[in-house]
């Protein structure tokens, strides 16, 4: 089964990453249509599902997915009564909401209903059955990556409010839950994307998981932040030549990644991983603009900072600066070039 959008389909490779959170237009899904049951195997992209047809009628509907910056969105349209089963990563955390879920549709043989939000340990066998007109979205992607997408919207979403493998049902309205589906069945259907759909989705999926920081005030508490800000970007500071994690930044602060979250968001209004992301370009920005005569390369400035996905690194590079990198180093050139030669006398 081939996905329009990859190997000279909608976008080029490079294009399809990106957080509709972030940038400005919206970015295509990659789409198949069921064509087999053997297709359903990819039910959440890379899974490699085994699946059973439960009745004679041929299986229908459709599988979409895209990369949003390093979270892979997976979605399907099931027109069938089949079941699915396998891990839907062995190494990252995947998160689900049943977006429309026919009566009788079940996961580990418990009945299940529109509105159903699932958690999937990384290697945790999930094992479904779906009834036809069923459309979910599944969030595949690491737990740092999780709690700081929820910081990003003011909760905490660690691995202890996480929880084991399992699915909740839904306790309120369908309201916000219908007008997703409604904008995913658009997206099945062939339709243009929705701009800023996918990161509605990442949000409505944290929202049902997620809950409010512990309320702490005060100005002492804003010092608090205060230094474990400044502590943070020393510590950066000094070893930014190096890949870095959150809890290596938590652990140069002297303290927790929960708390360095609240901080960076209180001080600077970013989470610690987009301020490392933000500070890596500006230093690849300053290479390219002192060594533009010594013939350097936007590859070798952007490994020497630690970016060595170059098609993020330049959508990154465009958003921040409002060039692409290898505009900045041309321009760079020609300026450099222009200038005229100082001879002694």
């Amino acid at each position: 089964m081939a996905f329009s959008g990859e190997n000279g389909g909608i976008a080029p490779a490079g294009e399809q990453a990106g957080c509709s959170r972030m940038a400005g237009t919206a970015i295509p899904w990659n789409h198949a249509t069921l064509r087999h049951i053997e297709d359903l195997s990819d039910a959440v992209r890379g899974a490699g599902f085994q699946v059973v047809q439960l009745t004679r009628q041929t299986v229908t509907g459709s599988l979409v997915h895209r990369d949003m910056d390093g979270i892979l969105l997976s979605s399907g349209r099931i027109g069938g009564r089949v079941t699915i089963g396998g891990a839907l990563s062995e190494d990252k955390i995947s998160i689900a909401v049943g977006l429309r879920i026919a009566p009788g549709s079940q996961l580990w043989h418990q009945d299940i209903r529109t509105g159903v939000v699932g958690v999937f340990r990384p290697g945790d066998v999930h094992e479904a059955q779906y009834l036809p007109g069923s459309l979910y979205v599944t969030a595949t992607l690491t737990m740092d990556r999780l709690e700081e997408e929820a910081a990003k919207i003011g909760l905490v979403l660690d691995d202890r409010q996480l929880g084991e493998t399992g699915f909740k049902l839904p306790e309120t309205g369908l309201r916000n839950t219908d007008t997703l589906y409604r904008k995913m069945a658009r997206v099945h259907a062939g339709g243009p994307s929705n701009m800023g759909i996918d990161g509605a989705l990442l949000d409505h999926l944290i929202l049902q998981l997620a809950r409010e920081p512990h309320a702490v005030r005060g100005p002492a508490h804003e010092r608090g932040y205060a230094r474990i800000v400044s502590m943070a970007r020393e510590f950066i500071d000094a070893n930014l030549h190096s890949a870095l994690s959150v809890d290596d930044v938590a652990g140069g602060a002297l303290t927790s990644r929960r708390t360095l979250y609240r901080a960076f968001q209180k001080i600077l209004g970013q989470t610690p991983h987009d301020y490392l992301r933000t500070l890596r370009l500006h230093r690849m920005r300053q290479t390219l603009l002192e060594h533009s005569r010594s013939g350097i390369s936007v590859t070798w400035a952007a490994n020497t900072w630690g970016l060595d996905q170059l098609g993020r690194t330049s959508r990154w590079y465009r958003d921040q600066f409002g060039e692409l990198p290898s505009q900045t180093l041309t321009h760079t050139s020609r300026a450099t070039a222009s200038q005229p030669v100082r001879r002694s006398i």
